[in-house]
């Protein structure tokens, strides 16, 4: 059971009370010392046990996972990471996605620890990451987006490029792409926003309604 700052005040209170003897023995003072240092180890848990590649400290751990998180920024849109410890005993991480595909948005990872949290919080961002398709170069003169693998996709045109999609479905999914060539969108595409430019990053968020009916928006950024 996790120690709370109210159990070690409840045995301060029951062990050091007034005898007229004006000491304090091992036996009343090593419970408490022990409560002390339970209370931080219930809280932070076992570094060991992180996930995450440094477990050195806490303040890493999470910098570590917000780092990650910003890595497939163009995926979810943004992050924000928040630590709840109202119950000492049972710290929250909130975590709050800014994206346009909804995969996170508004979801809260709770756990008996803060190491517990983390573990949970990491093998989302694992999760997101495995939905993030990387192309290499080169490239190639045509990107099928299937929509069954990803949810996202970067790449740098190599060549004039061609985008195809296939598994199509009610969903909303983002290409990051940059090169200095055309492009040449998918079939009953309807593209609005900014006119790509390859000299910048092009984000494309893609929402696919139908068949006959797909919407997207181009930002450079």
């Amino acid at each position: 059971m996790a120690t709370t700052p109210q159990d070690i005040i409840n045995i301060i209170n029951q062990r050091i009370v007034t005898n007229g003897n004006n000491e304090i023995t091992a036996l009343v003072l090593n419970p408490i010392l022990v409560a002390m240092v339970q209370q931080y180890i219930d809280y932070i848990g076992d570094l060991n046990s992180l996930n995450t590649t440094d477990k050195s400290n806490i303040v890493n751990a999470i910098n570590e996972i917000v780092t990650g998180f910003v890595g497939i920024n163009s995926v979810i849109g943004g992050i924000n990471i928040s630590i709840d410890n109202t119950d000492p005993a049972n710290p929250i991480i909130n975590l709050d996605s800014l994206g346009t595909n909804g995969v996170l948005n508004n979801s809260n990872v709770p756990g008996v620890s803060l190491t517990d949290s983390l573990n949970e919080l990491f093998n989302i961002y694992v999760s997101q990451n495995n939905r993030l398709k990387n192309v290499v170069a080169p490239l190639g003169a045509t990107l099928d987006l299937d929509f069954d693998l990803y949810e996202g996709w970067n790449a740098v045109l190599t060549e004039d490029l061609t985008l195809s999609i296939s598994n199509g479905k009610f969903k909303v999914v983002t290409v990051t792409l940059t090169g200095d060539f055309a492009i040449t969108y998918p079939a009953n595409s309807t593209v609005v926003g900014d006119a790509y430019d390859g000299t910048m990053n092009n984000k494309l968020v893609i929402e696919w309604v139908s068949a006959t009916n797909i919407l997207i928006t181009v930002t450079n950024y």
